[in-house]
């Protein structure tokens, strides 16, 4: 009887899951080079200079996204350095000037063992910020251990806005002490056997 319950505590002591969080751009944020929100951090690159270039925030009735300009990659990390999964973002596109046309975005995880994993989407057009239409992207199994991802518009035309970003994330701490706890309880169960 003991052998059992010491498995059952080492099967389940690494199967501890976080709630996903919904990163959502509300509150007090303000156009900047860097933007840290909900444990998470947003900065912005220009793909052809290198320079860094503020995230802006545009506002929609009732609504906040983060908008990567054109030419930008932008960068998405964990402050704390939790890899995290990412499941689905909400994606449209700004267009400021020229023709409404869809957007084409690449999507780049990078794994925290090393590695990508890599995704093309396309973003129907916005007409204006005022009129924000999102798409929301599910993102599947293979999104899981990321450190990192980037979004990179590959349109000139158009800029990119990002929102309700579900990630989830494992508190590896949590975890780490379940599974040493099951293993010290298999250990004592069986020296008192």
């Amino acid at each position: 009887m003991r052998v059992p319950f010491a498995l059952l505590l080492l099967a389940f002591g690494g199967a501890v899951q976080a709630a996903p969080v919904t990163i959502d751009f509300s509150g007090d944020l303000e156009d900047g080079d860097v933007i840290q929100t909900q444990g998470f951090e947003f900065t912005s690159q220009d793909a052809l200079s290198g320079s860094t270039l503020p995230v802006l925030i545009v506002d929609d009735p009732g609504n906040q996204y983060a908008v990567y300009c054109p030419t930008c990659l932008g960068l998405m990390t964990n402050i704390a350095g939790q890899p995290f999964s990412l499941q689905s973002v909400d994606f449209t596109s700004l267009v400021f000037f020229g023709p409404e046309t869809d957007a084409t975005l690449t999507v780049t995880g990078f794994y925290s063992g090393g590695g990508q994993v890599s995704q093309t989407v396309v973003v129907p057009p916005g007409s204006r910020p005022a009129d924000l239409t999102a798409i929301t992207f599910l993102f599947g199994s293979g999104w899981n251990s990321l450190v990192g991802v980037e979004f990179g518009a590959t349109d000139i035309l158009a800029a990119v806005a990002l929102d309700n970003i579900v990630v989830d994330i494992v508190p590896i701490p949590a975890a780490v002490w379940l599974f040493g706890s099951a293993l010290v309880g298999m250990g004592w169960f069986r020296r008192a056997s």
